[in-house]
């Protein structure tokens, strides 16, 4: 994980630039996927369709 590669980096070992960008590329989809699963987890609201109001004027 991208927490894993900071952790390495910071106690001086060296780190691939390549893992650190796979790595921060994956934990991206997981976020945009549970984004996704919010949308479908919620129930659907339905559309009322109502009559459009006529004014006075559109009666005459």
């Amino acid at each position: 994980t991208v927490a894993e590669l900071e952790q390495q980096a910071r106690s001086g070992q060296p780190i691939s630039l390549m893992e650190l960008a796979a790595a921060t590329h994956r934990e991206e989809r997981e976020k945009k996927k549970s984004v996704m699963e919010q949308l479908k987890g919620q129930p659907k609201t339905e559309h009322k369709k109502t009559a459009p109001k006529k004014s006075a004027e559109r009666e005459i």
